[in-house]
């Protein structure tokens, strides 16, 4: 008897463990309650991880999760799309697709069409994700203005009407 589970990965090897290995958090999936990880090892020194040496805890997620989350397709701008419907043709990929395979794509790329950048005066900002770099206790550096050079003001000042 097989046994699959879905779940998440996560470390329990602390930072300042004596071995410099690590790994990302990741959904994965078990089958016969083996677990693939891939482990990264940021020191120059081998490093012996021993048979049966826990590394990580396994949560699995309830096998009708998807039931209970929706798809968010909702998008805050009311933008018309101006581009063209044919998204396949635009797209130059070196592949031997079908016919039958190219408007499976098409219809694809047209039905997730929002979530794909047109150009580049419609990227926005999130506050969903708060950018920080932990510095430690180095001091921020703060460079001083400089002028930008002559021949490059031109490009600057229409990129800058594009934007308003």
């Amino acid at each position: 008897m097989t046994t699959n589970y879905v779940g998440i990965i996560e470390s329990k090897l602390k930072q300042t463990n004596e071995k410099p290995v690590l790994f990302a958090r990741s959904l994965v999936t078990s089958q016969n309650l083996i677990v693939p990880l891939r482990v990264a090892n940021f020191s120059s020194e081998d490093v012996t991880i021993y048979k049966n040496t826990t590394l990580g805890i396994f949560s699995t997620i309830d096998e009708d999760f998807d039931k209970d989350m929706g798809v968010c397709g909702a998008v805050n701008s009311s933008t018309v799309c101006t581009g063209s419907k044919n998204t396949i043709d635009n797209i130059h990929v070196d592949c031997s697709l079908d016919l039958k395979q190219k408007e499976r794509l098409n219809s694809l790329l047209e039905e997730y069409r929002n979530i794909f950048s047109k150009g580049p005066a419609d990227l926005c900002r999130t506050s969903l994700v708060k950018h920080h770099i932990e510095t430690g206790s180095s001091c921020h550096l703060r460079q001083g203005v400089r002028r930008v050079p002559i021949h490059k003001q031109k490009e600057i000042k229409d990129h800058i009407d594009n934007m308003l």
